[in-house]
Parts: structure tokens; C-alpha cells; sequence
């Protein structure tokens, strides 16, 4: 749902778009209980092939702690195949588009 032009709320998330060019875009996410991660998208071009690169991360900041570090690896098993599923649907996207 979009709060305004440049903020969103997905969930218990919300999503503020803080920097938008033609090679990336890096959103801030954070939950309803205050965590933060920062998401970086980049189209990395490939001239040689007439293709691109899409690279998608996460950031976030750890505390300490060993429950932050473990946090830190589930968050990783839960995301990483939903980021990779989400490129997937991307790619297929494009490919179908003449």
C-alpha cells in the first residue's frame, strides 16, 4: 500500500525508497518492532553478451550478542530463497517482454 510517493507498507513493513538511479535502488526497510535492513538492487550491464546482472542484497546491523548472530542466519534461510524466487519471477518477466 503507498503511504506516499516514496514510502510503502508491505505487511508489518515499511519501505522507503532512499536513493533511485538507472543502475540501482536502495530502499530502507523496517519492521513494526524497529529493525532495520537496508536492500540494495543493482543492474549490472553486460555489454559483451547484450545482457545484465541483477544483484539484490540485504543489510543489516548485529548486535553482539550470539541470539543477533543466529537471528541474523535464519533471517538468511527465510529471505534467500524468497529473493531468489523473486529474481526468478523478474527474469522470467523479462525474457517474455519483446
Amino acid at each position: 500500500t503507498a503511504i506516499s510517493d516514496s514510502v510503502y507498507q508491505i505487511g508489518n513493513l515499511r519501505v522507503q525508497w532512499i536513493e533511485r538511479s538507472n543502475e540501482s535502488m536502495i530502499t530502507q526497510w523496517k519492521s513494526d518492532k524497529g529493525s532495520i535492513q537496508v536492500s540494495t538492487m543493482r543492474v549490472i550491464a553486460d555489454a559483451a553478451n547484450a545482457g545484465c546482472t541483477v544483484q539484490w542484497q540485504f543489510e543489516q546491523t548485529l548486535g553482539w550478542l550470539p541470539w543477533d548472530r543466529l537471528g541474523s542466519m535464519l533471517n538468511e534461510k527465510i529471505m534467500g530463497p524468497q529473493l531468489e524466487a523473486n529474481l526468478q519471477q523478474l527474469r522470467n518477466k523479462v525474457l517474455a517482454t519483446p
